[in-house]
């Protein structure tokens, strides 16, 4: 589920809660190219299996507000 930035507030689902995480995909220069996707997960395993399935040949960053999470490169 991809979340708009003005639903990035207070999220809960049912009892647990979850965080929003920011992916960003990281162009050849080595800097963000364009706005990050916005996923909510109940985790960092969680955001990180999610995001893999957006490299798309593509290097991507993963962020928890100021907290980056993980990178990931494309696979060779």
């Amino acid at each position: 589920m991809f979340l708009l930035p003005a639903k990035v507030e207070k999220l809960a689902r049912g009892s647990g809660r979850v965080s929003v995480y920011r992916v960003y995909v990281v162009g050849q220069s080595g800097h963000v190219d364009g706005i990050p996707q916005y996923i909510e997960c109940r985790d960092d395993n969680e955001a990180i299996q999610r995001a893999r399935q957006m490299v798309n040949g593509h290097s991507i960053e993963i962020w928890e507000g100021t907290r980056i999470v993980k990178k990931l490169a494309p696979e060779k």
